[in-house]
């Protein structure tokens, strides 16, 4: 039985996955325009986004047996 976990990100890796998860998430949907990953990694940039200023932001990334899973 596979087994999921919900991990919070961290480090340039976890961040790295955690844009690129919606390709993995909708791999099988072939209907499915990934956004530009610098668009996603912008609008993550409290120094970007003005709505992210004075934020806390925790990112979440699920995994299924070790995997990114969405």
């Amino acid at each position: 039985m596979a087994t999921i976990t919900i991990e919070p990100v961290s480090g340039p890796k976890g961040r790295r996955d955690f844009i690129r998860a919606g390709k993995v998430a909708y791999a099988g949907d072939p209907h499915f325009v990934a956004p530009l990953e610098f668009e996603v990694g912008a609008r993550l940039d409290p120094g970007a986004n003005p709505a992210l200023k004075g934020a806390d932001v925790q990112l979440f990334i699920a995994k299924k047996d070790g995997a990114v899973a969405g």
